[in-house]
């Protein structure tokens, strides 16, 4: 009897250890999918990731702009990286859980080239606004 339930223990935490391993690798996966976005699409506009990584139909809500299709956010994508040819994103941090992903990021950029009929400015554009000293 006292066999019988440590193989039945054994059994359980072999499970649940090989059921935690598969949710972390499906977390790892989620966050390896961030990191893609960001530094294939993101940072270099490379439209074979924004076809694998986003959908087709999606529906982008970035004030002033609402963008109903890839293709559009593709469109859009491009005249920024025109605009702004040294764009970097910086992933800050990545918290995963169940399906949910969630990214703090960091943007820097200079104005060189016409963006929405505005000339460039040379200026550099970092998102968020660097904190104003006191």
């Amino acid at each position: 009897m006292k066999t019988k339930f440590l193989f039945q223990a054994g059994l359980c935490a072999l499970l649940m250890s090989g059921c935690a391993s598969d949710q972390h690798l499906a977390l790892q996966r989620n966050k390896d999918v961030i990191h893609r976005y960001f530094d294939e699409w993101g940072n270099h506009g490379d439209p074979k990731a924004a076809d694998e990584l986003i959908a087709a139909n999606l529906t982008l809500r970035n004030p002033p702009s609402v963008l109903h299709s890839l293709e559009e956010y593709k469109k859009g994508m491009a005249a920024f990286h025109t605009a702004f040819p040294d764009l970097h994103f910086t992933v800050e941090y990545v918290v995963a859980e169940g399906d949910k992903v969630v990214v703090r990021w960091s943007l820097r950029a200079t104005h060189l080239g016409d963006y929405r009929g505005r000339p460039p400015t040379g200026k550099t554009v970092r998102v968020p606004e660097p904190a104003k000293g006191g």
